[in-house]
This record gives structure tokens, sequence and C-alpha cells, in this order.
């Protein structure tokens, strides 16, 4: 057994600072040699390699050249040592600055003794404990990672979690949906003990070189904890490197090569690693750039190129999502495996995770197998739209926070509904027409999928009883979807045509609202939704036709009531307000979060608004349009859906 089980180095100019610093981190439970000098003095060149430098750097405020030589040469010659700088109060920002390329913990001067024996304790044995919060996010960090990954991790990847090269940049390469930020978000945070917070930076052809510095700050101020653990290792994701410009890679080449920029942390700048995903093109990314990232390149394969793992990550996505609601695991069956395996999952691994969970969540809850008709696809939005985030957690909040309809303000005070800066233009007629057909396709193609392939296999299967019945039945619900659809459709139609003739009523909003979600009550009730409403009731009228107006509302909340998760919440409100021009508006406002089943994604701000997808979505804009008004969605927020609606008003007398 060695004699000592650490080396701890205190360097001070004056001789009675020096023995103070020693016997108070002589405190520290353990066997340590001490050492103790000046910046200058001799005895440290022939002395055991220290695991623990305590530095006083009050002094080099005004003369810091014999600290910074010390730590230049003692850094370079022993890179794996910890250390501790302490300086006086008014010296300490000085500090920071000069001694930044330190990976280090600052302490004031004159020190308490409990706090740098609590210093030295997390510099020799690592880092402060987890949180809760974080061990429990890295569980389920490690359960997706095994899920996506379980059948074939990258041959790569095995060196990018070796400890000793914790701190090297790597890169993922691979097609959107791959799976390429998991795997970089695993690497990061099992590859040490010291993984601090991942950032993700998004990249486009648009940003430029401030824009990915002033991302990388915010994402740093977000992660919050990294200035409480300093010797935590900051992962820097830069999502899509390459569709960065030419000059734009070059610039973030300098910023590995020689650090970030100085408006960040010195925690930060110290200790970060490099991280980026890029597609699967080799000219893409800057051959510089390349270079940098060329200790660890990870490649990770398509789903099309390994369709075996497709009923493995079926069934253990399945599993997941079940526990989490504490529900017995249901079963995908046979056809319907057969189905998913012949698609082209342009998406990949991040597409057939988004269809696995709104099948589930829109399956019937008392059936315990996933059917061909229960399957729920989507069109793929495009490639770089599919993020590869873990889905979040059911809802925190008791039962009886649910199924509750609460008025914040009293009647006789109207709210005040603020100003939504969005953008507010009048669609051609071909672009509507163009997205009205958008949204019919979508809501066809799910019914139509599962009557093709009954079809398919009805000759084969015809014999058995329980397959015709089967048959007669899913077919039978998919007819009324599609007939459900056509009689939308029609009532788009005849709110077109009834246009014209429709009379200018003055109708009083804030009563057609809530006649609307007492008819949705029941709904509301099961899904145990917590509807607010701020309704204007001094000034509730507006101008335009109840014949078009209410069937247009009344798909709007219909459709935003069916994508709030349950026991989610639904904000409605109104207000009477001066429109342009001086006229007088009623503004009408939906906001909710999206339940997180209806597909990755969410916080893209590439993704498609829903009106593009929603049939509901496009016979209202067309309706509300049509009365001189107009309807805009927002769905940039992460998970968040606005909707605005201006209609005519008549004047306040």
């Amino acid at each position: 057994m060695p004699l000592f089980e650490t080396t701890i180095w205190i360097i001070h100019r004056e001789p009675g600072p020096r023995g103070a610093l020693a016997r108070m981190a002589g405190g520290v439970r353990g066997r340590h040699e001490m050492l103790l000098g000046t910046p200058s003095d001799s005895v440290f060149e022939a002395a055991e390699p220290p695991h623990l430098v305590v530095l006083d750097v009050s002094s080099a405020a005004l003369d810091p050249e014999p600290e910074l030589d010390f730590a230049r040469r003692v850094h370079a010659q022993h890179p794996e040592c910890s250390w501790i700088l302490v300086a006086e109060p008014v010296s300490l920002g000085a500090a920071e600055l000069l001694f930044d390329a330190l990976d280090a913990q600052t302490l004031r001067y004159p020190a308490n003794a409990r706090t740098l024996q609590n210093a030295v304790t997390t510099a020799l044995h690592g880092v402060r404990p987890l949180p809760l919060s974080r061990r429990i996010a890295r569980d389920r960090l490690s359960a997706r990672f095994s899920r996506w990954f379980g059948q074939g991790e990258p041959a790569e990847l095995a060196l990018a979690l070796e400890p000793q090269l914790a701190a090297a940049a790597a890169l993922a390469r691979g097609e959107p949906g791959t799976g390429r930020g998991l795997l970089l978000r695993y690497a990061h945070s099992v590859s040490t003990p010291a993984a601090g917070p991942f950032v993700r930076v998004a990249c486009t052809e648009t940003t430029r070189s401030d824009q990915l510095l002033a991302q990388i700050e915010a994402g740093v101020r977000e992660a919050g904890d990294h200035a409480h653990r300093p010797a935590a290792r900051l992962g820097l994701w830069l999502e899509d490197v390459d569709r960065l410009t030419e000059s734009v890679q070059a610039r973030t080449l300098d910023w590995i090569e020689f650090g970030l920029p100085r408006v960040l942390p010195a925690s930060v700048r110290r200790s970060v690693r490099w991280l980026a995903s890029a597609g699967v093109d080799p000219n893409s990314l800057d051959p510089r750039l390349t270079l940098a990232f060329a200790e660890h390149t990870i490649r990770t394969r398509s789903l099309r190129s390994q369709p075996q793992i497709i009923e493995a990550f079926v069934a253990d996505t399945t599993r997941a999502w079940s526990a989490a609601r504490r529900e017995v695991a249901k079963v995908f069956d046979a056809p319907a495996l057969d189905l998913l395996r012949g698609e082209p999952w342009p998406g990949n691994l991040a597409e057939l995770e988004a269809l696995i969970l709104r099948s589930l969540a829109h399956a019937n809850p008392e059936a315990d197998t996933i059917r061909i008709a229960d399957l729920r696809f989507e069109p793929y939005l495009s490639p770089g739209t599919l993020l590869e985030t873990p889905p979040e957690g059911a809802d925190p909040r008791p039962p009886s926070a649910a199924s509750r309809v609460v008025e914040p303000r009293p009647p006789d005070s109207p709210p005040q509904v603020a100003a939504v800066d969005l953008p507010n233009s009048s669609p051609s007629d071909a672009d509507q027409i163009a997205r009205l057909a958008a949204a019919v396709a979508h809501e066809v193609r799910n019914p139509l999928v599962s009557i093709r392939t009954f079809s398919e296999l009805l000759d084969e299967h015809y014999a058995e009883e329980d397959f015709r019945a089967r048959f007669g039945q899913l077919v039978g619900e998919d007819i009324r979807r599609i007939e459900a659809v056509v009689a939308r459709l029609e009532q788009i139609g005849e709110s077109a045509s009834s246009t014209a003739s429709a009379p200018d009523e003055t109708l009083d909003m804030t009563a057609l609202l809530e006649g609307l979600i007492d008819e949705q009550r029941a709904t509301i009730q099961a899904k145990r939704l917590l509807v607010l409403k701020e309704l204007d009731r001094e000034h509730p009228d507006a101008l335009g036709s109840s014949e078009i107006l209410r069937p247009a509302l009344a798909g709007l909340l219909a459709q935003a009531i069916e994508e709030v998760p349950d026991r989610g919440d639904l904000y409605l409100a109104s207000s009477h307000h001066a429109a342009s021009a001086g006229r007088a508006g009623l503004r009408i406002l939906f906001r909710y979060r999206v339940a997180a089943h209806f597909g990755p994604g969410l916080d893209d701000p590439a993704r498609p608004t829903l009106r593009e997808t929603v049939l509901d979505h496009v016979g209202a804009e067309s309706a509300i349009q049509s009365l001189g008004g107009t309807l805009t969605i927002d769905t940039t927020q992460a998970e968040e859906t606005l909707i605005v609606i201006d209609l005519p008003a008549p004047p306040l007398n």
C-alpha cells in the first residue's frame, strides 16, 4: 500500500498563507503528501507529479508573470492534474481571465476551511454527485439508446466511449432520423463521469457565424448548471454542420482548433467537447473540418439497410410506451409488421418511432393487439425535420386537476389579448386548393392503407371466419372515416357557395364559443382536460354569418381537443380591439400544447403548419376569409400551437 494516496502542491508567495492553506486542505480525509513553495521554487522540478495544485493568484493582477509561468510549465508537464485558484475578492475576476486555460475551481481568499476542503475533495475524487433529475434523464437516455442501437452499435462507437478520449471531437454521419444526435448525446453522457450539459445548436445554410455563436451562448445559458459544476465538460452538438456555408465552416474550425471567443464563460471555453452530425455526402463538409473530427467519425445506418430490426424495435418501443403508463404492452400483429417492413421509411427510425407512438395513442385502450387499421401513417415531412429527441413523459398532474373549466377573470373584466405578431398573408386560390388537396390526401390515406391491405389478403384468408368478420368491421370503419371526410368537404363547399348570400349578422362570439365548448363537454371530461377561458363579455360581438362561422369554429375546437394530450390544457380568449385602417375587430385566440405522439419535429421551425395537413383548419381558413377575417396558425413554438382569428366587429358606441 502506498504511503500517500495523493500529492497536493500549495503555491503562495508568502509563507504564512501557504501554511494556512496547507492546514485547511490537510483536513480532507485520506493520506496526502503536501508540497509547499513559491511559483518559482525549484523544489517542484523533481517532485512527485501532483494530483492537485492549489495556486494563490492574488498578486497576479499586478505582476502575473511568476504564477502564469508556473501554470504554463505544470499544465504542460502534468495535464491530468486538477487545479484550485484562490484570490482576494478584488483580484478574482482578473485571475479567471488570465488563467482561463486551466480547468480550475476558483475560491475567494481568505478561504473558509469547509469550502476549501469541499473543493479539494471534489477535485481529487471527481465531480459532485448528479441530482436525481439528471440521473433519471440519464437512465431514460440509456434506455432509448438501447432501443435504437440494441440490434447493433456502430463499430466506431466503442472508441468514442473511451474515458481517456472524452474530450476528443466526434462526428456522426448518416441520414436524418438514424439516431445521429441520440448517439452523440449518449457518447457524451457515458464517456466520462465529468459529463456536463449537452447543448444542441441547429445549423442551416443561412446561419452566420455570429448567429451560430449566439446560439451556443443561449444554449449554454439555458443549460444552467454548468457554472456550478466547474469540472463538468460541456457537450456542444452542431446539428447538420455540413449545411453551413464554407466561410462559417472555416470559422467553426478556428473555434475548434483555437478556442471559443471570450463572450462565453471561461468554464465553458476550457471544457467543451465538440460534437457534430452531417449527412452521407463526403463533399458537403470542408475537408479541414473533416480532419478536425478525424479521431471519432461514426456512421449510422439507414432503416432500409436493416429491415430485420423493425420487429424488435416495434416491440421495445411499445413496451417502453406502455411501461410509462403502467399498462400491459400491446402487440403488433403479423400483417401490421409485414406492412411496416415493406415501407421505404425516408425518415428512418425517427419516422417509424413516431408512427408507433401515434398508433398506440390512438388505439382502442381495451384492445391488446395493434392491427393494420390501427396504424397511423403521416406524410413524411422532409430530410432534416425529424428530430431525434426522446418523447416527453406523462403529465404529472393528478386526475383531480383535470376536467375543469376555469375562468381566471370576473365576467365584468374583459381580458386584454396581447397583440400577436404573425404572418398574415392572403393565400392565392391556387395555394388554397393545394392545401385543401394535401389535407384531403392526409385524411384519406390512413383508411385506404388498411382497405388496400385487407383486400390483398382477402383471397388468401376468405375461408377464415374471424378474418371475414374482422374485414367487415375494419373496412366498415374505414369507409365511415372516408364518408366523414366527404361530408366535411361538402360542408366546406356549401359554406363557400353561401358566402355571397350570407346575412351580415351581429354575433355574440362569447356565447357561441361557450356553446361549442358545452358540446364537447363529454370529450373534455373523458380526456380530463383543463379548459381556461378569458372571453370578452363586455364587447363580445363580431360581424359575420353563424351559418359559416359556427361549423368553422366547431372544427377548430374539435381538432384542438383531439391534439391536446390527456390532462392537458386548452386556452381560449377573445377581445375587442381596433383593427387596421381604424376598423373594429374581434380577436379570438386558441393556445394549446400538442401531444408528444403527434410526431417528432414539433420544435422545428421548418415543419409544415397544421393548416397544410388538417382538413378542419383548411376549411376554417376558407370560411373565415370569406367573411373578411383572417386565420393564422403558428406552430414554431416547441410542441405548442397558437391559432389567431381576427373577425370584423361593429364599432363601439
